[in-house]
Formats: structure tokens, C-alpha cells, sequence
């Protein structure tokens, strides 16, 4: 697998919920990286196709739900989606952010530790995106 500069943000995590958030990106970038490597470089492309794998990687961790992408896309010359999941700790839901264009890993709510105020916009103001609802708005000419 080629090179991508990532940050993963282990605070808040116990070392087991660690492990497996990184077991689950490694395999998720591996995946992609295999048969999309030009998915890697663009968050539609990343979204797209690396949903499904993230869906199949899941469901092997029982203390993972909800994968998912998100967006933020209310703008349509600005742009933003990424892969989401929850880990469950006790009945606690904690959503974890696999952001391949911003490089972050880790969750949502640690994310201001690692990227600036612009780039937290974009998961501030996050939609769920339904399955093929990952799109580029233009405007006519």
C-alpha cells in the first residue's frame, strides 16, 4: 500500500477500542488501495467506493455500528465527505470520523486537537449521506 499521511487520534480511547479502530482503517486503506487507488485522493471517489468495504469490515466487530459516510455538501462549490462509524463502550456511542482528504482519523469530537477551524466546519455541519447520495452539485451554464 502506498504512502498517505494520516493522523490517528487515540484520545478518549481505551487501547483495545485503539486496536480496533486502527485494525479496521488499515483494512479499509488496504482494501481501497488494492482495487480503487485512485479513491484515495478525492472524497467522493474515497466515499464511494470505500463504503461497502467499510460495511463488510464492520460487521466482523461487535462493538461497531452505523458505518456510514457523511458529508457536508449544502454548498455546491464546496464539498466535503467521509466514512463514519460508532463504537459502542458500555451503551456509549461514539462516532468515529476515517477522513482520507483531511488525514484524520479518530473521533468526531477530538477532532479540533488536529485540524484547524475550516476543516471542523465541514463536520459541524455534517448531513448523513444515504447509500448513492454522495454527489457533485453543479450549476447549469
Amino acid at each position: 500500500m502506498d504512502e498517505i499521511d494520516l493522523y490517528f487520534n487515540g484520545n478518549k480511547l481505551n487501547e483495545q477500542e485503539q486496536k480496533t479502530v486502527k485494525s479496521i482503517v488499515y483494512r479499509l486503506f488496504e482494501e481501497l488501495s488494492k482495487q480503487y487507488p485512485w479513491a484515495l485522493d478525492r472524497c467522493t471517489f474515497f466515499t464511494d467506493r470505500g463504503y461497502d468495504i467499510l460495511v463488510k469490515i464492520t460487521n466482523e466487530y461487535p462493538k461497531v455500528k452505523n458505518p456510514r459516510i457523511e458529508g457536508c455538501d449544502y454548498n455546491p462549490f464546496d464539498q466535503h465527505y467521509w466514512l463514519a462509524f460508532d463504537l459502542v463502550n458500555n451503551s456509549e456511542e461514539r462516532t468515529i470520523i476515517v477522513d482520507s482528504v483531511f488525514g484524520y482519523i479518530g473521533l468526531e469530537n477530538m477532532a479540533e486537537e488536529k485540524l484547524s477551524s475550516t476543516h471542523l466546519r465541514y463536520y459541524k455541519e455534517k448531513r448523513h449521506v444515504p447509500r448513492g447520495g454522495v454527489r457533485v452539485k453543479t450549476i447549469g451554464i
